[in-house]
């Protein structure tokens, strides 16, 4: 059973999927759900993997809008981290529905 804090955790990052990835609602939910479910991880631990993944490349694309001398390391579009862990299982969700 999942608690209140549990749930805020799990709905903060439908809402980073939502907004990077520009999916739905029920679309993020499905790709938390189908993503747990294939790594064998709780809801939990997954939203947490994303909330990670999001503040890891948004500390990278920080870093290279802060540092001109270094060369870019933050691509948006395809080579964007959520986009790459996500993108098979938001095509797998969008077919299941």
């Amino acid at each position: 059973m999942i608690v209140a804090w549990q749930q805020k955790i799990i709905n903060q990052a439908k809402e980073l999927l939502i907004t990077r990835e520009h999916v739905s609602e029920a679309q993020a939910h499905r790709l938390i759900q189908k993503r747990s479910m294939n790594l064998r991880i709780s809801k939990l631990e997954c939203a947490t993997q994303i909330i990670a993944r999001y503040n890891q490349s948004l500390g990278e694309e920080e870093n290279t809008l802060t540092n001109r001398n270094r060369t870019k390391t933050f691509a948006q579009g395809d080579n964007h981290p959520l986009t790459s862990v996500f993108f098979n299982a938001k095509n797998n969700a969008e077919e299941s529905i």
